[in-house]
């Protein structure tokens, strides 16, 4: 387990890891997504922790992607892989810049509205 410093408590403690259902809003949908919290052990604080919050921002996102039938990240990148093309190849493939385009956000898993 990962150890984070409580903004409650003040102390270091390893943090504890629960899936919850929550609800977000993306555009004009309302999503029910099971994300993780970390909270503190000792105290039961919630915690921020970087990397879980990103990690529930992508879920989040890539499962508004699924409902609309886009491609998540997961999958441009797979076809990435697949084909063996960079960011710039596939922007040209789509007679785009790299600049007008949103496989940037996509790439690094983040929609920016």
């Amino acid at each position: 387990m990962k150890k984070v410093i409580c903004m409650s408590c003040g102390k270091e403690n390893e943090c504890i890891i629960k899936k919850t259902n929550k609800e977000y809003q993306v555009k004009n949908d309302v999503l029910n997504v099971e994300i993780e919290e970390c909270f503190c052990k000792e105290c039961g604080a919630p915690i921020f922790d970087y990397e879980i919050a990103k990690k529930n921002q992508i879920k989040v996102y890539d499962t508004y992607k699924k409902k609309h039938d886009l491609l998540t990240s997961e999958e441009i990148i797979a076809i990435r892989k697949k084909y063996g093309l960079s960011q710039k190849d596939l922007s040209v493939l789509e007679k785009r810049t790299l600049q007008d385009m949103k496989m940037v956000q996509y790439k690094t898993q983040v929609l920016i509205y």
